[in-house]
């Protein structure tokens, strides 16, 4: 893995516009919040996060209002998946620059990641994201290298990671979690 270590890219377009056939990838705000913690209060949805399901609408706008800080800390972060047919929030999807938590013993790298409430679960609207989130990271924001952790027992996630090319690395326990890290390229 290239390391990034005390390596910030620092990334002027704050205010990401990305369009799939399907979805806008856009940041996220807090007219989201409702949308957001419909999502991230099941327990289904939270199951392979390793945390438990968010208990109030307060809770995610403070969630919110952390990644809206990354924004401006690091230039990118998590991102609205937004399905353009209806304009609703369906989950989120995007490249955080991982320098206020760790996994598998590791920080400072970028990191991609993917959300999606169950309602949308099973048509493609992850891979879709995903494969524009790491094609904007690749080629925009011109990262050498992406990765993903994915818990063990999340095929649906894992299979993501796998259809836009990113390739397993190694397995890790954290917190009682068997993870799998994935990197790109």
């Amino acid at each position: 893995m290239m390391g990034f270590t005390k390596q910030v890219y620092i990334f002027a377009n704050m205010n990401v516009h990305i369009e799939t056939p399907r979805l806008l990838i856009r940041n996220i705000m807090l007219e989201d919040a409702a949308e957001m913690y419909a999502m991230d209060s099941q327990e289904s949805v939270m199951r392979y996060i390793g945390m438990p399901p968010v208990e109030s609408i307060d809770e995610t706008k403070k969630i919110i209002g952390f990644i809206q800080a990354q924004y401006q800390r690091n230039g990118t972060g998590r991102w609205a998946m937004i399905l353009k047919e209806t304009q609703q929030f369906i989950g989120w999807s995007g490249i955080k620059y991982m320098d206020d938590s760790s996994m598998d013993g590791k920080k400072d790298f970028y990191d991609i990641g993917y959300r999606l409430h169950p309602d949308f679960w099973g048509k493609g609207y992850c891979t879709e994201a995903a494969q524009a989130c790491l094609d904007y990271g690749m080629n925009e924001m011109k990262l050498p290298e992406l990765v993903a952790n994915v818990m063990e027992e999340n095929h649906a996630s894992r299979r993501v990671a796998e259809k836009i090319g990113m390739r397993y690395s190694h397995s890790y326990m954290e917190d009682g979690n068997n993870w799998r890290w994935y990197v790109y390229p």
